[in-house]
């Protein structure tokens, strides 16, 4: 095959998430940024051509990411980005094998959630935070939502008025990947959300 550019190979890789794989803006940022990133420290040693990228040019690559005290959760994001770019490049017939099969996966330690206590969270439910009468109901809201839930911030700042059937007392939610679920809420979380409902402007 006739010899591509690396730019427009990453340039047909970054399309090819948007057009057929439906990867969310973010997740194409990340590639994007990560490499970037990659072909940066490719041009400092001079190599322009996906074939000459081997596992030493990898693992010198992590090295250097490592010197340079990138934690080892953002070197796996590196991995995966360079994974997927390889696996679509042998998928198109620019490279006949993944530089990174022989190189392992970062690995990092899951850091350990914190829990709140129920002194802590009978605090914050009894706890004064406006002189607003809306923006205290919204906020006791919020904080009882999540409670009863386990719906994560990001969805709960989504969930519109159509989504709650009030008196099933079900929420409707879109997760990752726009991914479908329905939430439950407590008797009390009901009495506060109908109050608050009349009383929002």
């Amino acid at each position: 095959m006739e010899k591509v550019d690396l730019i427009q190979i990453k340039e047909y890789f970054l399309k090819s998430i948007l057009d057929q794989k439906n990867y969310s803006i973010k997740t194409f940022e990340n590639y994007d940024c990560d490499l970037t990133k990659f072909f940066r420290f490719l041009k400092e040693y001079k190599i322009n051509d996906i074939k000459k990228i081997t596992k030493e040019t990898i693992r010198l690559y992590f090295l250097k990411q490592k010197n340079n005290n990138i934690s080892n959760r953002t070197l796996g994001r590196y991995y995966s980005s360079l994974n997927s770019f390889f696996i679509y490049s042998i998928e198109h017939e620019y490279i006949d094998s993944n530089p990174l099969k022989f190189i392992d996966y970062p690995k990092y330690t899951k850091k350990i959630p914190e829990y709140i206590y129920d002194s802590q969270l009978e605090k914050l439910l009894n706890e004064k935070t406006s002189e607003n009468i809306e923006i205290e109901l919204r906020n006791k809201l919020i904080i009882y939502l999540l409670l009863d839930t386990g719906v994560r911030v990001s969805e709960l700042v989504n969930i519109k008025v159509s989504d709650i059937d009030i008196e099933e007392r079900i929420i409707r939610v879109l997760g990752k990947g726009s991914k479908e679920r329905f939430v439950f809420f407590t008797s009390k979380t009901k009495e506060l959300l109908v109050y608050y409902l009349s009383k929002r402007k």
